[in-house]
Formats: structure tokens, C-alpha cells, sequence
């Protein structure tokens, strides 16, 4: 993958503008090695050590990523599957809407990624909380598309906790979360009173 920014971005960004997004599940090509990309913990991508500026570029290869049954993320085209690292999740929420039309104690809470991904927090894509590898902490994680998740940003979780989160007792053990879709989404343990 010499010609990363040339002739593969031209052809994704042609099947990208036709189609909407590249049907990953329908291309099996043989591996062909690294990519020379990855993206770090914070969500932003990297190719051969440096970082990745321009974010329509970023947006274009995030559609065709993929996670496949052994664990390993690829840049999936028709003719070629490249692994790229990912350090944590390949997504960080950065921003929410609410939809409180239907019921104030029931929204609908939509998320948007760093790269511009939509995801309606519900049955279909539903939150849970991870141990972060550094740290051990639990943190958000959410499910954007196929098998790709997104981490809740630093800052989103403490908007939500802040304007959002209700106490529930989940399984005797007391929750700090939100609602969203009918379901409620733990976004910590709070300590027994």
C-alpha cells in the first residue's frame, strides 16, 4: 500500500459517493499485509508515524474498516485487505443529541462519532461498559456499525452524567446510567449507601 492517499482513496471515495457505504461484508479478498496505519487511543489515525491531517481522507478509510472474527481490524477494498492497529475502539463519541418528544423520562439519544457516524442509542446499538486497558477503569463503549465500536469521549461521559444519568439497581448492584430507546445503559457503579 505505497499509494495510500492516491489511487485507493480515489477508488473508495467513487464507491463511497455511488453507494453510501462500501458493502464490506460482500468483499473476501486475501490478506496482502500492514497497512502502515493505526489509530490511537484518543481516535485519531496514523500512517507510518504520522498523523493523518486531512479528515475527509480519515472519514474515507474509516468506511471501509473492519473487525473480523480473529480480532484483527482491516482496510477491506474488492482487491486488497490491509491490517490497521487500533488501540482501543476505532471511534470516540463526541457529541449527543436528545430526542425528548415522545417521553422526557424515555428519550431517544443519538450519538455522533469524531469522524462524523451516526448511532441511535438502543436495542440495535446498544452501550455497556469495558475495562480500559491502562487503566482498568470501566468505561462506555458503544456499538457504531457491523462489529466497530466507539468509547465514549471524556467529556461526552461527563456531559451525560452530569445532564443525563439516573440511579437504577441493576442486579443488586446500584447504577449511575441513562435511558435511551426504553433500555437503560450503565455508565458506572455508584458505592452502597
Amino acid at each position: 500500500m505505497t499509494d495510500v492517499p492516491g489511487s485507493l482513496s480515489r477508488a473508495i471515495q467513487a464507491l463511497t459517493l455511488k453507494q453510501g457505504m462500501p458493502p464490506l461484508d460482500l468483499w473476501d479478498p486475501q490478506s496482502n499485509g500492514p497497512s502502515g496505519m493505526h489509530i490511537d487511543a484518543e481516535g485519531s489515525w496514523h500512517y507510518n508515524g504520522s498523523e493523518m491531517k486531512r479528515a475527509s481522507l480519515v472519514r474515507l478509510f474509516s468506511t471501509i474498516l473492519r473487525l473480523e472474527d480473529d480480532g484483527v481490524y482491516y482496510l477491506v477494498t474488492p482487491g486488497e485487505k490491509l491490517t490497521i492497529e487500533v488501540e482501543d475502539a476505532p471511534f470516540v463519541v463526541v457529541d449527543v443529541e436528545v430526542d425528548a418528544t415522545v417521553s422526557s423520562e424515555n428519550p431517544v439519544l443519538s450519538f455522533t462519532t469524531n469522524l462524523a457516524d451516526k448511532i441511535t442509542l438502543g436495542a440495535d446499538c446498544p452501550m455497556w461498559l469495558k475495562p480500559a486497558q491502562n487503566s482498568g477503569l470501566e468505561l462506555p463503549y458503544i456499538k457504531v456499525r457491523g462489529g466497530l465500536t466507539a468509547r465514549v469521549g471524556r467529556n461526552m461521559f461527563y456531559y451525560l452524567i452530569e445532564n443525563h444519568a439516573v440511579q437504577q439497581l441493576v442486579d443488586g448492584q446500584l447504577y449511575s446510567g441513562i435511558y435511551s430507546s426504553g433500555c437503560f445503559y450503565p455508565l458506572g457503579t455508584l458505592p452502597e449507601d
